[in-house]
């Protein structure tokens, strides 16, 4: 940018508001929305795990730079704020896309069985762009497991790779589904991610199991069922499954 008739050594710009695409614009927009979030009769507060996520007895808000997803008991509530949000003195603009059905590329589907609730999200359209990068259909043969053996290692033969598509960005779709939708794929995504600088004819063939595998069920994910007395129950297998054979601590190619 540039100033007519200014002397480029002696004169500098000021910005009185934030433009986007600057690094420092997010922040200053996340610190406005916090600070409102946070005021009184707003009465908001972040939580300890995710600072994007804010808390109040009747409302749950999450943040996604400035998509936002709101959460409450009634109706009533979330118009309420979102009204305090519009004729605050932020003057914040909204569009609203209406019931969450669809929320930063996850599908959200909710049943009721017998009073019982629930809910799956899945990846539909991600999944569909996984498999097709890796040159696969959804009508190709599918596996009924994203992992076989024999486990991943460095490939020592050094069989170069037969395909052309790009193994990082096939990586990165694979880890964003694994990490939201399908956590089954998990040990077999994490073993691939080891060999990114330089894969192999080997890793390529697990990337295109993973996508064989999801090509079977492109519409299914995760399911929830919320229970209000046990609350949410993890169970997690720390080595990922990883002790299948014996193998030399101490070489690093294990």
């Amino acid at each position: 940018m540039t100033v007519d008739g200014g002397d480029t050594y002696k004169y500098v710009l000021r910005l009185s508001t934030s433009i986007y695409g600057l690094r420092q614009s997010s922040l200053n927009w996340f610190k406005l929305l916090f600070g409102a979030l946070q005021k009184k009769g707003r009465d908001f507060k972040p939580s300890q795990v995710d600072p994007c996520l804010f808390i109040r007895k009747d409302i749950v808000v999450l943040t996604y730079v400035d998509d936002v997803l709101i959460i409450g008991t009634t109706k009533q509530s979330i118009s309420g704020f979102i009204k305090s949000l519009k004729e605050g003195y932020e003057n914040f603009e909204f569009t609203e896309e209406g019931t969450v059905e669809n929320y930063l590329g996850v599908m959200i589907r909710r049943f009721i069985k017998n009073n019982n609730r629930s809910f799956e999200l899945c990846q539909l359209f991600l999944i569909k762009k996984f498999v097709e990068l890796v040159g696969l259909t959804e009508t190709v043969g599918g596996r009924d497991t994203p992992v076989g053996l024999p486990l991943l290692y460095k490939d020592l033969k050094c069989l170069k790779r037969k395909q052309s598509w790009n193994y990082s960005s096939a990586l990165g779709m694979s880890s964003n589904i694994q990490g939201s939708t399908r956590p089954e794929t998990s040990m077999d995504v994490h073993q691939c991610a080891r060999f990114t600088n330089e894969p192999m004819l080997s890793h390529e063939r697990d990337i295109m199991r993973i996508a064989k595998y999801l090509a079977r069920t492109t519409d299914r994910g995760v399911v929830y069922n919320p229970h209000h007395e046990r609350g949410i129950e993890c169970y997690v297998d720390a080595d990922f499954a990883g002790s299948w054979s014996k193998a030399d601590a101490d070489n690093p190619e294990n």
